[in-house]
């Protein structure tokens, strides 16, 4: 697993309240404790039923509960791997992050810790404490708090864009 600063699981349900996860993505989030062998298969379960039909994510959808010690045997067996399969993460746990702040100690500071272990995404800049505000931005708590809004917007719209277009493509719509 991975060693990185911030650790929490993101529970499937909300995962797909706001998008459906490739397969690599869904890889990349157990690969680094963002769901677990449960939630690889709800993840992968969902994507069978709305838009794939790849033998991998049918092995992971249909795993009994009594198979799930299979789900990292599984999914070394990917063949193709999404280019950026974190950008999806980065917007979960964030998203994350923002309905449930009353559960972290300080969520500035974690914003920092996940802008370290994603690579210091330029996206987020906006709203990491440690970071100056582009010029002309206004600072502090509350300007930040809008473009962490304003983030979590856009990527849920591009989320939902992505999901409704592999649907369509499917004729699943």
């Amino acid at each position: 697993m991975s060693q990185d600063l911030v650790k929490f699981h993101i529970p499937s349900d909300f995962i797909l309240s706001r998008a459906l996860p490739t397969l690599s993505e869904i890889a990349y989030g157990f690969a680094h404790s963002w769901t677990d062998e449960q939630g690889v298969v709800t993840l992968a379960l969902a994507r069978y039923i709305e838009t794939d039909t790849d033998p991998v994510t049918e092995d992971l959808a249909l795993l009994l509960s009594r198979d799930h010690g299979r789900v990292l045997d599984i999914l070394y067996s990917i063949d193709e791997w999404d280019l950026d399969v974190r950008k999806l993460w980065l917007y979960l746990s964030l998203a994350w992050m923002y309905e449930n702040r009353t559960s972290f100690d300080d969520v500035w500071v974690t914003i920092d810790m996940l802008y370290a272990d994603f690579g210091n995404p330029a996206e987020i800049r906006g709203f990491n404490y440690n970071m100056r505000p582009l010029p002309g931005e206004a600072v502090g708590h509350a300007a930040m708090d809008r473009r962490w809004r304003k983030f979590l917007d856009q990527e849920f719209e591009r989320y939902r864009l992505r999901r409704q277009n592999e649907s369509s493509r499917l004729g699943l719509q």
